[in-house]
């Protein structure tokens, strides 16, 4: 039964995904670049707090693969590193699909 809901979660994301590069590609029309990453991030952010408050098992459920000790300040820098090439990653994508199709856009990201 799990695998199965670990399915439909992973269908239901991939239609989230695509459908994303649709809206994308109007919102580029109307807004700028990094006013769309900013409202992609926040989305993604209230999604994420409220999957987290709501469904606590889905991230305690499993025992960490990786034991070792990171200290706070390696934690706060590898997360701020993480963070700036997802922006930067995402920041790059958004002006590629105001010049393009959302199609072919898809299709870059995968490869």
């Amino acid at each position: 039964m799990r695998k199965f809901i670990s399915e439909l979660i992973l269908i239901g994301v991939v239609i989230i995904w695509g459908l994303a590069f649709i809206w994308q590609n109007i919102a580029s029309k109307v807004l700028g670049p990094l006013t769309v990453v900013g409202l992609r991030s926040l989305i993604a952010v209230v999604f994420i707090t409220i999957v987290a408050f709501l469904v606590p098992t889905l991230y305690k459920s499993q025992e960490p693969k990786w034991v070792g000790q990171i200290s706070s300040s390696k934690k706060l820098w590898l997360g701020v590193m993480c963070g700036i090439v997802l922006f930067l990653a995402m920041y790059i994508q958004q002006i590629g699909i105001g010049m393009t199709t959302a199609g072919k856009a898809g299709f870059i990201t995968v490869l």
